[in-house]
């Protein structure tokens, strides 16, 4: 389709397809579109130019400033905990001399718990040994009888052991045991030069009958 010229703006053929919104007249089988005024163009620049880059500069700038201050917010919050303990008296631990103090959250050695009754929490679900990410748990359950009841459930752990030189004391074995059968101590003493006796059994974790806590999981 040819498009010609004119002092009445841009002309083309009459069977063209129509502009919408703009000014057209019509000369010698031609459609001409009048051309729009100068002013009207300088002040669509104006208009795009606002809306378009100068907000994008201004919005980049105020998402800069809000940087600069959270980061500067952060920079005095960690300064201000290192400048607050920098000065203060260094402790040191004399182990082996001395008991180590430890956090109430710290992950130490397992520790299999029994109930009021001293039966073992423990039912044999395997939901910790699914849960551990290391694959360091391996549990055989076995029946109650009435004769020989262990624990409270249907079921009662035969064998309960963990591997250390595999356990990551990542503490998800706490947290999917549905009868807080097992938890974790303050014992930290796993060196050994014997890789073997990093396998833990039941009897080295199990609580005692009157709540003491087994050796190996002592601070």
């Amino acid at each position: 389709m040819r498009h010609v010229w004119s002092g009445e703006g841009l002309c083309r053929p009459s069977g063209a397809v129509r502009l919408v919104g703009v000014t057209q007249r019509s000369r010698a089988g031609l459609t001409c579109v009048a051309p729009p005024a100068l002013g009207m163009v300088e002040r669509s620049r104006e208009k795009r130019g606002l809306a378009g880059g100068g907000g994008f500069v201004r919005l980049a700038g105020m998402g800069m400033i809000r940087e600069v201050v959270e980061t500067s917010v952060a920079l005095v919050k960690g300064f201000t905990l290192t400048f607050k303990t920098m000065f203060q008296k260094t402790v040191t631990e004399n182990y082996p001399h001395q008991p180590v103090n430890f956090q109430p959250r710290y992950r130490g050695i397992h520790v299999l718990h029994r109930d009021e009754g001293g039966l073992e929490k423990c039912v044999g679900c395997f939901l910790c040994a699914a849960a551990c990410p290391a694959n360091c748990i391996y549990i055989e359950a076995a029946e109650n009888t009435q004769e020989s009841r262990i624990s409270a459930g249907e079921r009662y752990a035969k064998i309960y052991n963990i591997d250390y030189s595999r356990c990551i004391f990542c503490g998800y074995c706490v947290e999917a045991c549905p009868t807080d059968a097992i938890t974790h101590g303050h014992g930290f003493e796993l060196a050994t030069y014997d890789i073997n006796s990093l396998v833990y059994r039941k009897e080295q974790m199990l609580e005692k009958v009157g709540g003491e806590m087994p050796v190996g999981a002592r601070s």
